[in-house]
């Protein structure tokens, strides 16, 4: 890339710079902007992983869940800590084995945790499989 190439003289050592970028596409079946943007970002963690200086499209890995998840709008809970801490939740996708969870802090969430639906009454144990700072995918247990 060109950037790897440039550097900003008058400093000892000179300053020199790198990029990586993150690529996903938009698949209008099944993503939103939230989405790709997800993917972007899970890509560009990938090309920094792998060296940094590049450009990595988002594939689907192997950690995460297979199957399809399709879009779902439903509130739920994620509840924890031996069901004594629960926090409010937007279930974004759903399929047989994950799901896409829209959460205020996703970090602030553990990695194990149940997944409650209001709508339905549906639980279902769950293991956080990918995480963003406003969303987490889970499979299920």
């Amino acid at each position: 890339m060109l950037f790897r190439g440039l550097s900003f003289p008058g400093s000892h050592p000179p300053i020199s710079i790198s990029a990586s970028f993150g690529i996903a596409v938009l698949d209008p079946n099944s993503d939103d902007v939230e989405s790709v943007l997800q993917k972007a970002d899970e890509s560009v963690y990938e090309a920094k992983s792998s060296g940094r200086n590049q450009c990595t499209t988002w594939r689907q890995s192997g950690n995460k869940p297979e199957g399809e998840r399709r879009r779902v709008l439903k509130a739920g809970k994620v509840v924890f800590n031996n069901r004594h801490s629960t926090v409010d939740c937007t279930l974004r996708a759903l399929g047989e084995s994950s799901a896409e969870i829209a959460l205020p802090d996703a970090f602030n969430v553990p990695d194990s945790f149940i997944l409650w639906t209001l709508s339905d009454g549906m639980v279902w144990p769950c293991s956080v499989t990918g995480r963003t700072e406003q969303r987490v995918i889970v499979a299920f247990d």
